[in-house]
């Protein structure tokens, strides 16, 4: 798979699933963006304090901490970073809580690699332009 011609970005990657991780990553094996990986939302928010990254592609369902309290502990200090929510947790609850948690996006895990591409390129040029 190909990405655009996008400046390389910096995308941390969080879902307690190995198997989502090495999926997204192989997805974008192309190399134009740089993928940082988190297993659950509290190193999430640590490892967001400390680096820089242009958008963040976050799980709901995780152990120590769920993508929405992740969410809204980045959100206390950073407002500007996308967050996206790609889960499998498709109803409208989910999404619903999502957006009240702090995401600005929500992303089913049933999305096909073309789309999970063309959706996480247009964030980072809608957030960079």
């Amino acid at each position: 798979m190909q990405t655009s011609s996008i400046n390389k970005s910096n995308i941390l990657l969080v879902d307690d699933n190995m198997e989502n991780r090495e999926l997204f990553k192989f997805i974008f094996q192309s190399g134009a963006h740089s993928i940082s990986e988190c297993k659950n939302g509290e190193e999430a928010v640590s490892t967001a304090l400390i680096n820089k990254f242009d958008i963040i592609v976050m799980d709901i369902s995780m152990p120590i901490m769920d993508g929405y309290e992740a969410a809204k502990k980045i959100r206390v200090s950073n407002n500007y970073i996308p967050i996206v929510f790609w889960s499998s947790d498709d109803d409208r609850e989910s999404k619903n809580k999502a957006i009240e948690s702090g995401a600005n996006y929500f992303m089913p895990k049933s999305f096909g690699s073309k789309n999970i591409i063309t959706f996480i390129e247009m964030v980072l040029f809608h957030h960079k332009n």
